[in-house]
């Protein structure tokens, strides 16, 4: 053998190598067993060698294992080769073991109210070889902190890993200072273990204070808030100062604001050391005696984080001065935060990609059908509104077609412009596909080929169709105008070119989307003022039937009145040669955003027995692309029966309608691009059944495009 004697360690193997010491006449058939000593030792492999005329002379290995043990001892056994007609061949096997013996206590530090007790748990490490008789006293500190019961503790090898319980007690005291004292844990042969204990002083000088965190758990870019409290001041307080640190990892410190005991204060907030914040309360009513609730509140946001698990972090508050220097306790004041995980802006699904279902499930968290959990409360808000509404699902459904690009969370809203979509913007969504199913997601059979009031539409004459989508943008602003093509599956090299006004919009470049980012190239070339030739190639054909974006055109709107004029697909090529053609409106618009919208109830009329329609009207369906609305009934003398928009819901990727709640209808959708059309038009048509009687309806809660809309009509009486 390669070695007399062998070492194993504890929850491992070791080797050692076996030949015959001269050539046989015949096979040897040798196997190797533990013969004696501790069963945690075995043969793991080698256990049956088999030596020849030919490998007589040649190491063949034998591994040993040494299993896990709760003991410290080091076990031994006899590991014994044997074969018929040779003498056997004894190698002592010795277990090395990785338990070492100590304390355990459940705690490194307790504080002891004064004037009552607090217990800790103390067990061993491992099972000893013999019993361990243990002492637990106070070996330096307050004298006044004491061991009230376990002073004496014995583990044995049965019991050696249970939890036995020390109790201790601090005595009432005339001072406001909180006493520590150093516990030990004792007993021949083992080390000793330190326990930290603080009296927690109940003679108040002045106060308490404390750092109350809403929320104390949230995810990537939340706001919330830290406010400072104080309770039981046995002074007025006139002016305080104290500091506030935490980390610059997880926050960002957006603003402060008054408490609720100093709300015609002056406080002043210094920042300017990053991780600290200087607090200075001054001025105003002075605080009575016997007072609670906070002097101040800090603002902080979640930082963009993206942690697997739920991570802990600590703020403090100290160094309190003025009126909170007077034994206001505890000193210094801590309070935890942990931060919760979630997807990026935009996942809803959680899923790592953003799709046209996240923008369906923000869509249905509008609608009330889903109940958000506290990550899809945040990721649904694509817009930062602090809030979920069709405007976020338009947003989320944009990103995914490569129109725009959203923040990786809404702590970096201040950082990132959607105005120009970058294709290393899209990592979050590399691998997403454009593929786009749900009702009403698909774009109109036909490409809108119509002057600005609409109506005339060109028919295909083939299964593809490319177009420009209808754009709205005011002067100076940079836009973002997609070339969409129905049918792409096989598209792999093609070009095209686009006629653009010229007058209105001033070029700036070509990029790819989602659909065509894994292209070889695609170049935009503007060959003259107004005329942009597009070309590009891929390697693998679009594997894709439903619609998409092939190029994405920006340009900067050039100054001017308003004006509406169409962009032309022009002399396509390669493998969209047979394509039909169609344009899209650019709109210039000086007032984009601020036109003022009156929304009204129309008179109801009558549907069918006891039913009747309930018009809402818009005065100007002009750039209207995402909107909700919430409507009220009494459901004691209406049920609700359907929502639908006539005239114009082709245009819609999504519009539907929902019962929150009996008596409060919640109505929401949002369009591929803005509603071109100048003049009044219907919003959407409310079918009800009248039960009895009349009956009462009331509009309120508009948000997105209806979000400054003026209600000339909002409450109806069926009578």
């Amino acid at each position: 053998t390669s070695v007399e004697t062998i070492n194993v360690p504890e929850g491992s193997t070791a080797t050692f190598q076996v030949h015959l010491s001269a050539q046989p006449s015949t096979d040897v058939n040798v196997t190797v067993s533990r013969a004696s000593g501790d069963a945690d030792i075995s043969v793991q492999s080698g256990a049956a060698l088999i030596f020849t005329t030919a490998n007589w002379n040649a190491d063949q290995p034998v591994t040993l294992a040494a299993a896990e043990d709760p003991d410290i001892s080091n076990g031994s056994a006899t590991i014994r080769l044997s074969a018929t007609g040779v003498p056997n061949k004894d190698i002592p096997a010795t277990e090395q073991d990785n338990d070492t013996l100590h304390f355990i206590t459940s705690v490194g530090t307790v504080n002891v109210p004064e004037g009552d007790t607090a217990v800790f748990q103390v067990r061993l490490s491992a099972q000893p070889s013999a019993t361990v008789n243990a002492t637990v006293s106070r070996v330096s500190g307050d004298a006044d902190i004491t061991v009230q019961s376990g002073a004496a503790l014995t583990f044995t090898t049965a019991n050696w890993d249970t939890n036995q319980p020390v109790t201790l007690a601090a005595a009432e005291d005339p001072d406001i200072s909180n006493g520590s004292a150093t516990i030990r844990v004792a007993a021949t042969g083992v080390p000793n273990e330190d326990v930290t204990a603080t009296e927690q002083d109940d003679d108040i000088d002045n106060g308490t204070i404390s750092l109350v965190l809403d929320p104390s758990l949230s995810p990537a870019g939340t706001l919330f808030e830290a406010a400072v409290e104080i309770s039981q001041n046995a002074e007025t307080m006139a002016v305080f100062g104290l500091d506030l640190i935490y980390s610059t990892e997880f926050f960002k410190f957006i603003n402060s604001q008054p408490g609720t005991l100093t709300g015609n204060w002056t406080i002043t907030v210094d920042s300017s050391t990053a991780g600290l914040l200087k607090i200075m309360g001054t001025g105003g009513t002075v605080i009575p005696e016997s007072s609670a609730g906070s002097l101040v509140k800090i603002i902080f946001q979640v930082n963009c984080l993206s942690y697997a698990t739920p991570t802990e972090t600590t703020l403090w508050l100290d160094n309190y001065t003025d009126d909170l220097e007077d034994e206001f306790l505890p000193v210094p004041c801590d309070s935890d935060f942990t931060f919760e995980p979630c997807g990026w802006l935009g996942d809803v699904n959680n899923d790592g990609n953003i799709t046209p279902g996240d923008a369906q499930s923000a869509f249905e968290i509008y609608l009330g059908r889903i109940t958000p959990t506290l990550c899809q409360t945040m990721t649904s808000d694509a817009n930062c509104s602090l809030g979920t509404t069709p405007g976020d699902a338009q947003d989320i459904f944009e990103h995914y077609l490569g129109i725009t690009t959203l923040p990786l969370c809404c702590a970096m809203v201040g950082a990132i412009k959607a105005e120009i979509v970058s294709s290393n913007q899209f990592s979050v969504a590399k691998e997403t596909k454009v593929r786009v199913t749900g009702r009403d997601a698909r774009p109109s059979k036909s490409p809108r080929l119509t002057d600005e009031a609409g109506g005339r539409r060109a028919e295909p004459r083939s299964g593809r169709i490319i177009y420009v989508l209808d754009t709205i943008g005011s002067s100076g602003q940079v836009v973002n105008i997609p070339v969409i093509v129905s049918n792409p599956r096989g598209l792999r090299s093609f070009a095209f070119d686009v006629l653009y006004p010229a007058d209105m919009l001033g070029y700036l470049e070509t990029q790819s989307t989602v659909l065509t980012r894994e292209f070889d190239y695609v170049l935009g070339v503007e060959e003259t003022p107004g005329l942009i030739h597009i070309e590009a190639e891929s390697q693998e054909p679009i594997p894709i039937d439903d619609f998409g974006g092939l190029a994405i055109l920006t340009f900067q709107v050039k100054e001017g009145a308003e004006l509406g004029l169409p962009l032309h697909v022009l002399n396509p090529f390669g493998d969209l040669a047979t394509a039909d053609l169609g344009e899209g409106m650019f709109f210039r618009s000086e007032t984009t955003g601020k036109d003022l919208k009156w929304v009204s109830l129309g008179n109801p009329e009558p549907a069918a027995d006891s039913l009747v329609r309930i018009p809402v009207h818009l005065n100007d369906l002009f750039g209207l692309k995402a909107f909700g609305l919430e409507l009220r009934f009494g459901v004691e003398q209406l049920t609700f029966i359907r929502v639908r928009q006539p005239d114009s819901e082709e245009g819609f990727v999504d519009f539907q309608a929902e019962e929150i709640e009996p008596g409060r209808l919640r109505i929401g959708g949002f369009r591929m691009s803005e509603d071109l059309r100048r003049g009044p038009g219907l919003l959407v048509e409310l079918v009800f059944k009248k039960k009895s009687g009349g009956g009462e309806i009331n509009l309120e809660a508009f948000v997105d495009d209806l979000s400054t809309a003026v209600i000339t009509r909002g409450s109806l009486r069926l009578d």
